[in-house]
């Protein structure tokens, strides 16, 4: 079952506090500023599939706390990354919706065929 934004930023901010790491700290590691990270982790910024991966790679979040398409994404390569961000500028973590669950499954049967 596909997770909620709010279930997968619930998910990072778990991880984040257990891990005693500060919002500046992930902020640093995005290069964005600290209340650009707290927009994302509070869901009022879009969580990019980049960050996403930068996020749970830094915070060691084991892939079985995400759905298998979230621990897809996770595991992606830098090459796959920009080949996603190349396909929709505009795609974000958010599968809050079927219809962007189906652009993520979408993704995913598209790049098994390269």
């Amino acid at each position: 079952m596909l997770k909620s934004k709010k279930e997968i930023l619930e998910i990072i901010r778990y991880y984040r506090k257990k891990r005693h790491i500060d919002q500046a700290t992930i902020a640093k590691q995005l290069k964005v500023a600290r209340s650009t990270y707290q927009a994302i982790e509070t869901g009022r910024h879009r969580l990019t599939v980049e960050d996403f991966v930068i996020i749970t790679r830094f915070l060691k979040i084991p892939t079985l706390a995400f759905d298998e398409k979230a621990a897809y994404i996770i595991n992606l390569t830098e090459d796959e990354i920009r080949y996603w961000n190349q396909i929709n500028e505009k795609i974000s973590l958010s599968v809050q919706t079927e219809e962007e669950g189906k652009s993520i499954e979408l993704f995913i049967k598209n790049k098994n065929k390269v």
